[in-house]
């Protein structure tokens, strides 16, 4: 396999290499839709595309245009060398960027290749390389637009999830000719879990085909190793790459490829799963051996959801005596998309007791606003289809007395097909507020991918979807940095108008990004917040600009790093966000690789009222707690100060939380200056007399060095009960359909199965025993597996070997044994206990520390469900003296 014109680069956390996916502007498209990356325009409808030969006007300032024309003749006569690359690249950022603002496609991949250039280091002759490339590239979409040609597609969709297609795409060769050893090179988004193309069986699935209307020119295939969006996040993935082995491809011939051909036999191509307005599917053309990859027009297909297999309801969490509570309804499918076909009617029951009726229909989401709560009390809503078939319940609402700050819930870290995430700037809203409803959201998209017309649409659609009082949305970026550079930070701005963003591109470091949006703007009017997965510099931060950070997202959990943060001395709160790509903010599915598999982080955020200025004080104030999806509504308060606050020096420490859970409270426990103060396991019967038995998986994320986080680890292999019968078995969380497998063994009834994976969380797996007895054992056969899903660039790899583990019931002391296992780390944890079925959803905790007190003294509180739930108070702090400033 090789690599064409060797394109290959660093990207910092996030990819090792890619190839340059250039695009191209000598097609007349469709015009580009809200949202849509940059790069080929997407192909969104089955009409051909027609080449065009017409000539763009002029464009940029003329001192740019005299820069640009420097820039093309001394690539032309002198290539770049390390010396002289960066001064070129910045140029070329500036030119991309003017272009980009006539609305054509761009190169996707020359704003990141920029970025490797001007960051701190010496470039590469690759580097120097892909730059004059890029040059090259812009030179010819400006003097040679009719150099490619036209795509048109058969359909686009929309598709059932999962669903069999056959897709046809037919490409007419433009005015330069694809020579031998050239041909097309067709893609798939590495966010997608489509069907794997292949070319070997006619007769099984995903077969694809191409043929030729030049009946002199015969294909071969290959691969081509691709890295980026469409290809391997950590490593080269497999393009296919249809190969002119003899012949040439003159102007005017035609290529047809034929995703699912079912001529032969082929049941068709299974599309992804997720659903959303936009997977792209890349095409490029390569004119001649060893020449560079160019790309087609993006064909856009789009995927609905399946039938109706659940329901849940969104609910204000805060309510006053007497006011209106309207509930979101919404039947999903298993994928957790919103369903589509045929709705059932539904019963809706406040606490047990049915309160009204939800007509059957074919709209998935209904909103009901048919409540209003004349007591003071937490009121749980529920649905029940007329079966019983599907049942589902809303979040808590906790109805009070008087003028209280509500619980408003937000997404500040998802992306969509700006970068290499899916779905339009428009699906992603209307995702946000529809199908989330969320109070707050804003787009957080990669700034290494942006150009400046991209920036203008996010502006533009942050307009077009603010809903005053309803739905708040805010102009956000996500800055891009390795970890040795900074970390992932992603930055919000208070309003949209006349924002810039600070660029990777321009601000390599984080220091940097710091002086760059203090130059632009008043501070408070920023918000900085670094995630751990690409982990954020702890060691620095800008006490003004980054009041809160990330703990939890779809990549995992990471309590640590806010204790990193704090251990640093700074005064930082927590939150929480998915960090989804697939334009599902807010409410997320776990994707099916290890990788973006936990629940969805959600942020929620103490306010006075659901407001622009509101919302975004409170963050800056540290108003804030996180939670990984489930939306629990918590009272927190030491000292007489709750989130985020800093309250006078006092020697009594009195610790205050009610937790108001989604489902029963496993654990409660409260944590000071970072080590736990206080735990509480609800859960476990401490006199060992249930036949109900947890054994539950956990590991940590902590690297204990520098460094990104730990990633993945997937406990695969055989559950054995010995000395007892094994009668059935649950799961307490909701699996992964795609990824996660617990089975009975078919050889076995006592053994499971199993296949699950944590990342600083735990996952249980209820065993309902009979015939308990003194020498009863679980017995664990594990599998070695390397840990997944972290940054590329980290100084650690975790491999875990082969063992077997012996949990005897006989030592469950107090209802409960645990054992740690080997890691190249730390090592993590196994248990066992006896658990109670009667677990409450409420829990109150008040605890006095008993230790002297200090200054500067901090405490949070941690909450965790039995179903994986999780939320985190932001700390308190008593005595001492803020080092918050503007």
């Amino acid at each position: 396999m090789r690599v064409l014109d060797g394109r290959s680069f660093v990207y910092g956390a996030i990819f090792l290499g890619s190839l340059a996916f250039a695009a191209t502007c000598a097609v007349m498209v469709d015009p580009k839709p809200a949202g849509s990356t940059s790069g080929a325009r997407p192909v969104s409808g089955p009409a051909a595309i027609a080449p065009s030969a017409i000539r763009i006007a002029e464009y940029m300032p003329a001192e740019l245009r005299t820069r640009v024309e420097k820039l093309k003749k001394d690539v032309a006569s002198t290539p770049s060398e390390p010396a002289s690359v960066d001064a070129r690249a910045l140029v070329l950022f500036e030119w991309v960027n003017a272009y980009s603002l006539t609305k054509r496609p761009v190169p996707v991949q020359l704003p990141p290749t920029v970025t490797n250039v001007t960051a701190p280091g010496v470039a590469s002759a690759a580097l120097c390389k892909q730059i004059d490339d890029y040059v090259r590239e812009l030179t010819l979409y400006e003097e040679q637009p009719d150099a490619l040609g036209a795509l048109a597609t058969s359909t686009t969709g929309p598709f059932a999830p999962a669903s069999m297609q056959s897709i046809t795409l037919t490409y007419t060769v433009g005015a330069k000719a694809i020579e031998t050893g050239g041909g097309l090179v067709l893609a798939r988004h590495t966010m997608s879990n489509q069907g794997a193309y292949q070319t070997a069986d006619p007769a099984g699935a995903n077969y694809v085909s191409a043929k030729t209307s030049n009946a002199r020119v015969r294909f071969g295939t290959s691969s081509i190793p691709l890295m980026g969006p469409f290809g391997g996040i950590y490593s080269p993935v497999g393009a296919l790459f249809f190969t002119v082995e003899s012949g040439r491809l003159d102007p005017g011939d035609v290529v047809t490829i034929t995703i699912g051909d079912r001529s032969s036999g082929s049941p068709g191509f299974k599309v992804q799963t997720f659903g959303n307005d936009g997977l792209r599917m890349p095409v490029y053309v390569v004119f001649g051996a060893g020449g560079a990859i160019t790309s087609l027009p993006d064909f856009l297909y789009r995927v609905t959801g399946g039938p109706v297999a659940r329901v849940v309801g969104f609910a204000p969490s805060i309510a006053a005596v007497g006011e209106a509570v309207p509930v979101s309804v919404r039947g999903e499918d298993i994928w957790m998309n919103r369903a589509v076909g045929p709705q059932p009617a539904y019963d809706v029951l406040v606490n047990g007791e049915k309160r009204g009726r939800i007509a059957a229909g074919d709209q998935a989401i209904t909103i009901f606003n048919d409540l209003k709560f004349d007591a003071p009390g937490v009121y749980r809503v529920s649905f029940r289809s007329d079966d019983g078939r599907i049942v589902g319940v809303a979040n808590p609402v906790w109805v009070r007395e008087g003028d209280h700050p509500g619980i408003y819930w937000g997404e500040t870290h998802a992306h969509s097909a700006f970068a290499e995430g899916q779905g339009s700037i428009d699906f992603f809203y209307r995702f946000g507020r529809e199908d989330a409803r969320l109070d707050f959201l804003g787009m957080s998209e990669h700034d290494v991918w942006m150009d400046d017309h991209e920036w203008e649409q996010l502006r533009e659609a942050v307009v077009r979807h603010d809903r005053p009082g309803e739905f708040i949305t805010y102009l956000a970026y996500e800055w891009t940095a390795p970890t040795q550079f900074g970390g992932h930070h992603n930055v919000f701005f208070r309003t949209h108008e006349g924002r810039k963003r600070t660029p990777r591109q321009t601000f390599p470091t984080l220091t940097s990004l710091y002086s760059g949006l203090r130059a632009g703007n008043d501070p408070k009017d920023v918000l900085v917040i670094p995630h751990a997965h690409a982990t954020g510099e702890y060691r620095v931060s800008d006490a003004g600009l980054e009041p809160i950070v990330e703990i939890s997202s779809l990549h995992g959990t990471f309590e640590w790093f806010g204790e990193a943060y704090l251990g640093q001395g700074h005064e930082v709160g927590f939150i929480a966000a998915s960090d989804d790509h697939l334009s599902h903010p807010g409410y997320a599915a776990p994707y099916a690789r290890d990788g973006l598999s936990n629940k969805s982080g959600l942020a929620a955020v103490v306010a006075p009222e659901k407001s622009r200025d509101a919302l975004f004080d409170a963050m800056k104030s540290r108003s804030t707690y996180a939670t990984n999806g489930a939306r629990i509504i918590l009272d927190y308060d030491v000292a007489g100060g709750s989130f985020g606050q800093r309250v006078a020096m006092t020697d009594k420490r009195e610790v205050n939380l009610r937790s108001i859970g989604t489902g029963p409270i496993e654990s409660v426990t409260i944590i000071k200056n970072g080590r736990e103060v206080y735990a509480k396991d609800y859960l476990i019967d401490t006199q060992a007399k249930s036949d109900q038995i947890a054994v539950t998986f956990a590991s940590d994320t902590d690297p204990s060095i520098r460094d990104n986080a730990r990633g993945w680890r997937r406990w695969t292999g055989k559950l054995t009960v010995k000395g007892a019968t094994l009668e059935g078995f649950s799961t307490p969380w909701r699996p992964n359909v795609l990824l996660d497998r617990i089975e009975r063994s078919p050889s076995d009834s006592n053994t499971l199965e199993i296949s699950v994976a944590t990342r600083g969380d735990a996952k249980s797996i209820n065993l309902d025993l009979d015939r308990i007895r003194p020498g009863t054992t679980v017995e664990l056969d594990l599998q070695p597996v390397n840990e997944t899903g972290t940054p590329a660039v980290t100084t650690q790899f975790h491999a875990y070997p082969a063992m077997k583990v012996s949990l005897p019931l006989s030592k469950m002391k107090s209802g409960a044994y645990a054992t740690t296992t080997p890691g190249p780390v730390m090592p993590d944890r196994i248990s066992v206990r006896a658990i109670r079925t009667d677990v409450p959803m409420e829990q109150t905790v008040k605890w006095t520390d008993p230790e002297p007190g200090k200054p500067d003294d901090y405490y949070y509180a941690r909450v965790v469900q039995t179903d994986g739930g999780m939320a985190w108070t932001s700390p308190v702090w008593v005595g001492g003296f803020s080092r918050q400033t503007q």
